[in-house]
């Protein structure tokens, strides 16, 4: 008999989420699959049930921050145990070989597979956290430090990584001059990033909603005018489509 996972999933652009089972991808040997405890809710999750940037696989099971435990994995699988506690974010697998995997870029990789609305091998769809049960392949899976509960972990498998990546690539430290554009979803989470790796950080809103939020953490710019930030910043983390981004490079020391 088949196996079968269960989930709630969308029908159709209203979004209704109802019960639906599925049969899952064969676990192959590098594969790992997750009994899921906790799953975020992110607004692409929303955008995928709408169709909102491609057509939508219905029925589709959303939900791509991922948080469980390895309840079996496969023969080749070495880095974790069954029974340890396991993250899951926007992508179940990338190759590891080609050149994008090799340079970090797993994302890009050509024959990657991402948790939702995508398919393995163009058979088994892949469906997400808003179900019992996930399978991944062992590289997109990662271990959750046992300082963190498995709810606050969720959102740092989607905001908590599109933010903490680009200051790490651009190695981020003490001392180091950093302008974030934008205090929402993922720019209040940039903030404590740069902050706790040492950075002077200056936060850039045009509103003054979140003063008191980022006062926490540092120092906040409110409004358009930048003239006390010409040339100040060595590094601007934005975070925002709508705000005139072209002004606020002016901030940068290297100049435009």
């Amino acid at each position: 008999m088949a196996e079968e996972f269960h989930g709630y999933a969308a029908f159709d652009k209203e979004g209704i989420l109802k019960p639906y089972s599925y049969t899952p991808k064969p676990l192959d040997d590098e594969d790992i699959e997750v009994e899921i405890t906790h799953c975020g809710i992110c607004g692409t999750d929303l955008h995928t049930i709408k169709s909102g940037w491609a057509p939508a696989m219905y029925p589709v099971i959303v939900g791509h921050e991922i948080v469980g435990k390895v309840s079996k994995k496969g023969s080749k699988v070495n880095d974790f145990n069954i029974g340890d506690r396991v993250g899951i974010g926007f992508q179940v697998y990338s190759c590891g070989k080609c050149d994008e995997c090799i340079a970090g870029y797993n994302q890009l990789c050509p024959t990657r597979v991402f948790t939702i609305n995508d398919k393995w091998n163009n058979q088994y769809q892949a469906h997400g956290g808003y179900a019992d049960k996930i399978r991944a392949h062992s590289n997109s899976v990662f271990h959750i430090p046992k300082e963190i509960s498995s709810a606050e972990a969720c959102p740092l498998l989607c905001a908590g990584l599109t933010t903490f990546v680009p200051l790490k690539r651009h190695k981020v430290g003490p001392g180091m001059k950093v302008g974030i554009l934008g205090i929402g979803g993922l720019g209040h989470l940039a903030i404590q990033w740069a902050a706790k790796m040492g950075a002077e950080v200056t936060a850039i809103s045009q509103s003054d909603k979140k003063r008191d939020e980022a006062n926490k953490f540092v120092q906040i710019q409110i409004g358009p005018n930048i003239s006390n930030l010409l040339k100040t910043m060595e590094l601007l983390f934005c975070s925002v489509f709508r705000m005139p981004q072209s002004r606020f490079l002016l901030s940068l020391s290297c100049g435009l």
